[in-house]
Order: C-alpha cells, then structure tokens, then sequence
C-alpha cells in the first residue's frame, strides 16, 4: 500500500511541491502557536494546607494544629509523605501524593477530613486547602534610588498590580520589611489603674483585627506587636478599656503607640541603596516571550511616569536563554545547509544537492506541526533535541536522493530511477529510524518531574524521525526526479561543469581517497 502512494505521489504532476508548501505553510503556523517558555509543563501532586494563628507560640502552634492535623491526613489513599512546619503564628502541612493521582479527588478528601476536626483553638483562623500550583520565574526587577522604605513599597506595589492587571500570572516582592506597630505599655500607668499587660492585651484584641502577637520586656517598658495592617497608630491610641475601678481609659493614657518596620526581616541594598525586587512568574499554560513583553513594556511605561531619582531595572530573563538557543539553531541549521552544500557537492549533482538540503526546513516545519498537535512546547529541552536530531534529517534524505541518482546512473530514466530508488530504501531507512526510536523509548518510562520534563526528548525525536520519513518518501523523490530530467536538457555548459564535478570525483577525489587507505596510518596522525 505505502509503495502505491509513494509512486502515485512521485507521478503526479504537483503533488511533491503541494506537500512541501503545505509542510512549510504548517511549520509557519505552528511556531505562531506553539507555547515558549524554559521548561516543559510539569505538574506537582502536592497539597498545601495552612492555618493560621496569630500570636500563637511554635509550640502551641505545634501541639494545637500540627499534630492534630498530620494524625488526620498523613494515612489518606495515595499520600506518600508529609512534611509540617510550625512558625510562630502559621501553621503549614505540605502532602506529596503518589505519580498519577486523581488531585481533585485528593483535595476533596483532604478538605473532607480537614473540616472534621473540631480541637483547632476558636482564635485560629479557617484552613486555607489548595493543590500546590508550579509557577515559572522568567525575570527580576529591582527598584532603588531613595532611603524612603515606604516610598519603596508604595512604588513595588503600585508596579506589581499593573503587572497582574496586564496578563503577567504572579509576582512576590522581596527586600522589604514588614510594618509593625508597638505599643509600648507604662509599668507606672499600668500599676495605679490596677492593669496587667495580659489583661490589656485581652481587652484590646477584639478591636484589633490581628491579634497582639507577643508580649515582650524592653528596658522596663512592657510592648504588645502587631503585624496588623488595617489599624492606624491613631486608631490604637484611641481604643478604650475598662480598668478594674470601672473607670474608662485610652491606650495613649496607659502607653505609647508606633509604627517602625521588623528588625527580623531581611532587607534589600543595590549600589549602597535601599532596594526592593519583584520576583515575576509565568504559569504553565502563558508563553515566556510574551509575558517577557508585557514585563518590559510595563516597566518601561512605569518609569517614565517616576522621577529621575528612582531607578527600575529588569535581569536575569529567562527569555534570554530561550532566545539563545533558538539562534543557535537556526545557525546550526544554517551551518548544516552549508556543509551539506559542499559536501554532497562532491558526490550528487548540484540540483539534487539543492533538494536535499531543502529537505531540513521542511522536516523541521513539520516537527513544529507534529508538536503542536501533541501538545509540546518549545522549550530548552525540545530545543536541545532538535539540534540534536539536525543530522538525522540529512542522513534520510541522503540516502533516499543518492540511491536515486544511483539507479539514473545504471540507466534508468528519471522517473523510474526516482520510483525505484525510494522504494528500495523505504525498508533500510525505516528500519534505521525506528531502532533510534527504540533508544530513546525507555525515557518514557521515567516517572515523577524529572520524567515529565525530559519527555520532551522522545517526543521531539519521534517528531522528526516521522517528519524526516515524510519529507524523503513522499517530498524529496519527486523534485530529485525533476532535477534529473532538468539535468537531461542541460545546455552544452551545463554540462561540461557536470563533466568536470565528475572527474573531480571518480579521479582527484578517489585517487586521494585510495592513497589515504593505503596510508591508513599515516591519515590518521595528519
């Protein structure tokens, strides 16, 4: 049946430049709509829960949650390990699951038994349950030029939400304290109202919405911290409490109200400045050069609205790497047409050369095409696979228009020595593609992210092998027909070069190839 198709293709009159404008056309199409980012898409079977607890201690948070709550979850269907950490005020259970586990289902039982739990202390908060979502870094953007922490922030912040407001997936901003608010209680002023500094905690905490996260001793001064992040100083200073006398009093009467940023968190420099960093992410279904476009094109807009002091500048893009590699292809496809030129140049005449070396783009057209119909991506690993496979490209094509040129020589006319030369290596060359498929099969079997990302290798070499097979089969019998009948009606001068290229070959050429094996040992040490 393929041997019909392949002398019904190599017969008709359009046939052969149909199929390769239309492998083109796909190719085309294909590297439009094909996703680009760093990595393959890959998922993570893990479930996050976290429950938060303000101003609880690491070991209430332990005793309280923790442990309650991995005594729950940890023999769950397809759970194969926990992981906990306890902080003071948060609580975090991580769950890995098992490669191929339903994650809907699993989310549901997690929440399900989650929910049954009724010893979580009333003041903590509701259990946050979601799958773990793997995000993408494709780029940093720092920001300095002023002392001014909140100026800073006002400004990483205003940045960050045009970002998420112009399609970028996520953005986490780094370098930067968190605001706190002190309120510094007066030993003397807490001992003639007959109060304590628990009571006074007590007495506060329903009109504070973060609870006081910790009661600490400086210099005499007794302190409640909050993180809170709604409440203004004024509005602190202006609670009310009952003393045990019954009397009415404001915090300012009894303490000393502040705002200051955390000594604990870590903050950012560049060049001796005080800095900020936006980590920006992609998800997994965005392409990286464009997200790369809106990160730049935003920043651009933003910091001509900014005055000259404050500087906005973006690194580490992993487009860069991206596009790096896509220029090292193209020259390595470049470099392979050009040695392929000269070098067949030598042995198949130079039409037929021409076709051959045609033969690349259209193959990897249609590997773009095989792709995107499978769900790929161009990414650094597909990338590598496909310089990687460049030569085997040329080997199939080879073959198939030398075998052909071959059966002319013996006779033959154009187009029967195309018909006889391409079915006669249809079983060599399919054979030889799918024993190299056979090598890389077994990389299917790696499970877990590791396998999930390099998959992509299999997949890109079995693209190109069936590309590789199409295009020498069905394209390239074709137009090596037409150049051989070309070749026939070739002017006087035409033909003197062929004669020429052919004593180049059957005499310069072979006479050094023969004195070369006779000094076999010789070669090889020049």
């Amino acid at each position: 049946m393929s041997l019909n198709i392949i002398t019904k293709i190599l017969n008709h009159k359009t046939a052969p430049n149909l199929f390769l404008m239309l492998m083109i056309f796909l190719g085309l199409f294909a590297a439009k709509q094909l996703n680009t980012q760093f990595f393959p898409n890959y998922s993570i079977d893990y479930i996050s829960i976290s429950i938060k607890w303000s101003g609880a201690s690491t070991k209430d948070i332990e005793d309280s949650i923790i442990k309650p709550l991995e005594n729950k979850v940890r023999y769950l269907d397809k759970v194969k390990s926990t992981r906990a950490t306890a902080r003071e005020g948060l609580a975090d259970v991580i769950l890995e699951y098992e490669t191929g586990t339903d994650m809907k289902n699993a989310l549901n039982a997690v929440e399900r038994e989650v929910n049954a739990i009724t010893t979580f202390p009333e003041e903590s908060d509701v259990p946050v349950i979601k799958m773990i979502t793997p995000y993408e870094q494709i780029g940093l953007v720092l920001i300095n030029g002023t002392s001014n922490e909140n100026q800073l922030k006002k400004i990483a912040s205003s940045l960050r939400d045009q970002l998420l407001n112009n399609g970028i997936d996520k953005i986490e901003i780094d370098g930067y304290r968190k605001q706190i608010i002190y309120i510094d209680l007066d030993p003397i002023s807490l001992l003639s109202n007959k109060l304590d500094p628990e009571e006074v905690a007590m007495k506060i905490k329903p009109e504070i919405k973060n609870i006081p996260s910790g009661i600490f001793q400086n210099n005499n001064i007794v302190q409640l911290r909050t993180f809170s992040k709604k409440e203004k100083v004024l509005d602190i200073e202006n609670i009310e409490i009952i003393n045990k006398n019954g009397g009415k009093l404001k915090i300012k009467d009894i303490a000393s109200v502040y705002e200051t940023f955390s000594d604990k968190d870590s903050q950012g420099f560049s060049n001796g400045q005080k800095a900020i960093t936006l980590k920006v992410f992609r998800s997994l279904g965005s392409d990286v050069l464009k997200n790369t476009k809106i990160l730049e094109s935003t920043v651009n807009d933003f910091q001509a609205k900014l005055n000259n002091n404050i500087n906005i500048e973006i690194y580490d893009l992993s487009s860069q790497s991206i596009r790096d590699r896509i220029n090292l292809l193209l020259k390595n496809g470049l470099g392979g047409l050009v040695l392929v030129l000269l070098i067949l140049f030598l042995f198949l005449k130079l039409k037929v050369v021409i076709w051959v070396a045609i033969g690349i783009p259209a193959a990897i057209s249609v590997t773009l095409a095989i792709m995107l119909i499978t769900g790929q991506s161009i990414n650094m690993i597909s990338l590598f696979a496909l310089i990687m496979m460049l030569g085997i490209i040329v080997d199939d094509s080879i073959v198939v228009a030398e075998h052909i040129e071959y059966q002319s020589e013996l006779g033959k006319n154009p187009s029967e020595a195309a018909n006889v030369g391409a079915i006669r290596m249809l079983g060599p060359v399919t054979a030889a593609s799918l024993t190299t498929i056979a090598g890389f099969a077994p990389v299917f079997l790696i499970s877990g992210v590791i396998g999930q990302v390099i998959e992509a290798i299999p997949l890109v070499v079995i693209s190109v092998i069936i590309a590789s097979l199409f295009e020498c089969f069905f394209v390239l019998p074709g137009h090596i027909k037409m150049a051989l009948i070309e070749d026939s009606k070739n002017s006087r001068r035409r033909l003197n070069l062929n004669k020429y290229l052919e004593i180049f070959k059957r005499k310069t050429f072979l006479s050094f190839l023969m004195m070369s094996i006779k000094h076999k040992y010789k070669t090889f040490f020049v």
